[in-house]
């Protein structure tokens, strides 16, 4: 008798994503369309990659997550502002998305570490 396969369910090629991703996927969008030449006021897209990163911080860093994610936005925010200083460019375009790049994930670690100073503050 032979052996029959058993079928199995084939994987999609595509990634189910969560909210985390899809808002964390938005960062990145608002950010090359902030770095772009001045399409939109500039202001606004501030506005809404800061939105994109408290969402993230909520919806995407979990509890194992908190301290390597303060760590590495912390080394971002410090790049994006010795870039600021030294006046370091690579391209205007490059420099304009690594510092909207800045702005969101600093709003996402400024989310993170009030969480994370609240529950210091209630444990005790």
């Amino acid at each position: 008798m032979a052996k029959r396969k058993r079928s199995r369910a084939k994987k999609s090629k595509f990634h189910r994503y969560t909210m985390g991703t899809v808002w964390f996927l938005a960062i990145l969008f608002l950010s090359a369309i902030g770095a772009s030449p001045r399409l939109i006021n500039i202001q606004i897209i501030w506005l809404l990659l800061m939105v994109c990163g408290a969402i993230v911080a909520i919806y995407n860093i979990r509890k194992q997550e908190e301290i390597p994610f303060l760590i590495a936005s912390v080394t971002l925010i410090v790049i994006v502002i010795c870039m600021q200083v030294s006046s370091f460019t690579v391209l205007s375009i490059i420099d304009m998305f690594v510092f909207n790049l800045g702005i969101a994930f600093g709003t996402a670690a400024f989310v993170v570490a009030l969480a994370l100073i609240a529950k210091l503050g209630l444990d005790k």
